[in-house]
């Protein structure tokens, strides 16, 4: 017989399970890694996400806001919690900024070669 999920957090945690919040966070980024919410598609409302999980909107509040520190959601005021592609890793960071840095100097080669031709205007 397998052990229910929450067990297997409670054995990892010294006996204690996690934090409510924490548990619906994970689901929430698993359902948006499985694509159930698509990048900048709104989720659905905290009230709606209470409902859901059984729990006050404030635990709702506290589980968005570590996927809002993951970088994987934002909040407007008034408007909703939408899906976010989260930022780069820092040597991901570096591998774009080089890869950006020779689009640059291939675009300023191709300048230069029509600043050069005919059809630059002088």
């Amino acid at each position: 017989m397998t052990k229910p999920l929450y067990a297997c957090h409670v054995a990892e945690r010294g006996g204690r399970r996690p934090a409510k919040y924490r548990e619906i966070a994970g689901d929430l980024r698993a359902r948006i890694e499985a694509g159930e919410w698509p990048l900048d598609g709104q989720m659905p409302t905290m009230e709606q996400l209470g409902k859901r999980y059984g729990v006050a909107e404030g635990t709702i509040d506290k589980a968005l806001g570590v996927l809002r520190e993951l970088g994987i959601a934002e909040t407007i005021h008034g408007m909703g919690t939408f899906v976010r592609e989260p930022a780069p890793a820092e040597g991901d960071l570096a591998a774009e900024v080089a890869k950006l840095s020779e689009r640059m100097k291939a675009m300023e080669q191709r300048m230069d070669r029509y600043e050069g031709s005919p059809h630059a205007r002088g």
